[in-house]
């Protein structure tokens, strides 16, 4: 006998469920009800470009993100700058982007684009191995002379130099 009671109960629940789900997806459709316990929502989107430039003049001190592992720290003191959370290689790297206003939304937002890009493609955004080939003292100094010949009125400018 107890265990039609709880065939009973067991098949009220589910009914339930089912009203739930039916509600959930009439209100919210772009979000589906996970199968078993109606509990996980799958399908929701993470936050995206969620501060204006607006929000980001006002923002009071703390951390405010802006999605896509972008963040924007204020300081008690009112300074703010870019920082930017990428997972590299299994590791977790949180990096400035630079202080606002030198760096606004719109350029913090396309340097955290293309991290992530290279993220992706699995180098490392951050790394310092960019500059392919540094040039030395001598080769600036004659760069500097080309450039500067052009302007000067006679040849004794250049032995000055």
């Amino acid at each position: 006998m107890a265990t039609k009671i709880e065939d009973e109960s067991g098949a009220k629940a589910r009914d339930v469920l089912k009203e739930i789900r039916a509600l959930l997806a009439e209100r919210e459709p772009d979000i589906e009800p996970d199968t078993e316990a109606g509990t996980k929502r799958s399908g929701r989107k993470h936050p995206r470009h969620r501060l204006t430039d607006l929000m980001v003049r006002q923002a009071g001190p703390g951390r405010h993100a802006d999605g896509d592992g972008l963040y924007l720290y204020v300081r008690p003191s009112g300074s703010r700058s870019w920082m930017q959370r990428l997972v590299v290689e299994g590791e977790r790297l949180d990096r400035g982007l630079g202080g606002y206003p030198l760096v606004t939304l719109a350029d913090a937002r396309r340097k955290a684009e293309d991290n992530r890009r290279v993220a992706r493609k699995g180098g490392d955004p951050f790394a310092v191995s960019e500059l392919k080939e540094v040039p030395t003292v001598r080769e600036l100094y004659e760069g500097v002379i080309e450039k500067r010949r052009e302007h000067w009125r006679n040849r004794a400018t250049e032995a000055k130099w």
